[in-house]
């Protein structure tokens, strides 16, 4: 295995769904996102960001989404931006999904096919809603996932610890920052 074979998922960091939220857990989570995407970038690591945007909310947003009911989220809207403290490189890939899960309906497949990524080191937004979608997609297509988790934000700390114990007991190895950039730089 080597670094080459890993890729970064950076979940939902956009400015809708993060600003506002300025507690310490959001801020740690934020500062580790950055200073993975900077081990990456000079490891060679693809990155690839996810953004939830929508055309039209209340066309084809999820029924009872806050994007239909607030009408957030609308694609290239600043709010749907992703924020920028962890702007994208012009290196860097964005995908853009409608639902949950990265996979679902979205070319993420193809372009880590492309980009020749086998293993993905998962961060972002949110542990038990696009975190645990995305994980769970990635095992039903043998791609093993190591799960940041300081590098997550959450609603609640319930949820992310509760998200993680099942994530690291059937789909995923779950580890801080610190041990996952050693446990990948280890693998050169």
């Amino acid at each position: 295995m080597t670094v080459g074979q890993w890729g970064l998922l950076v979940l939902d960091m956009q400015a809708e769904i993060v600003n506002g939220h300025s507690s310490e857990p959001v801020k740690v989570a934020i500062s580790n996102i950055h200073r993975l995407i900077t081990w990456a970038r000079n490891e060679g690591v693809p990155v690839v960001y996810t953004c939830v945007a929508y055309r039209v909310p209340e066309r084809d947003s999820p029924q009872n989404s806050r994007a239909r009911t607030e009408g957030i989220l609308r694609e290239g809207s600043p709010g749907s931006q992703i924020i920028a403290e962890l702007a994208p490189s012009v290196d860097d890939s964005v995908v853009i999904k409608r639902r949950v899960g990265a996979f679902y309906g979205t070319d993420l497949e193809l372009l880590l096919r492309s980009l020749g990524v086998q293993r993905l080191i998962v961060t972002g937004s949110s542990t038990p809603r696009a975190v645990e979608s995305t994980v769970r997609e990635a095992h039903s297509r043998d791609i093993p996932t190591l799960v940041v988790s300081d590098a997550l934000l959450s609603p609640s700390a319930d949820m992310h610890r509760n998200s993680l114990s099942v994530m690291g007991k059937w789909f995923a190895d779950v580890m801080t920052t610190e041990r996952a950039i050693a446990h990948v730089s280890g693998a050169k």
